[in-house]
């Protein structure tokens, strides 16, 4: 699956709290979206 470039916004806190602890952002951020998107089907799946 091809990737998109994209921005996103983290409070300084939790920015460096994920350095601290070795976070891959980018995985943390797919897996997160993934769930959304997950959610938000079958959100709509059940409003149909």
């Amino acid at each position: 699956m091809a990737s998109v470039r994209t921005t996103i916004t983290l409070d300084e806190e939790l920015a460096e709290r994920a350095r601290e602890l070795g976070v891959n952002v980018s995985a943390a951020a797919r897996q997160g979206v993934a769930e959304a998107v997950r959610d938000a089907l079958a959100r709509s799946d059940r409003e149909a």
